[in-house]
């Protein structure tokens, strides 16, 4: 897991004062794909603050591409 996925899967998961552990195992998961997709993408980002908006809207565009 990259550095970044680490870092989303943490904040994710006690970022959320609600929810079941599948829940925010499910929520966890989402932001570890969400940082494969800017790996799959080249985007060479390493903290959560250098995501950009583009970045969030080209995965949902992506998502939803591929009927997710």
């Amino acid at each position: 897991m990259s550095k970044l996925a680490a870092n989303l899967s943490k904040l994710a998961y006690i970022g959320t004062s609600g929810g079941s552990h599948d829940t925010r195992r499910e929520r966890a998961f989402q932001v570890t794909r969400f940082s494969m997709f800017l790996i799959s993408q080249n985007i060479q980002i390493r903290t959560v603050d250098q995501i950009k908006t583009q970045h969030i809207e080209n995965y949902v565009k992506n998502q939803l591409d591929n009927g997710k």
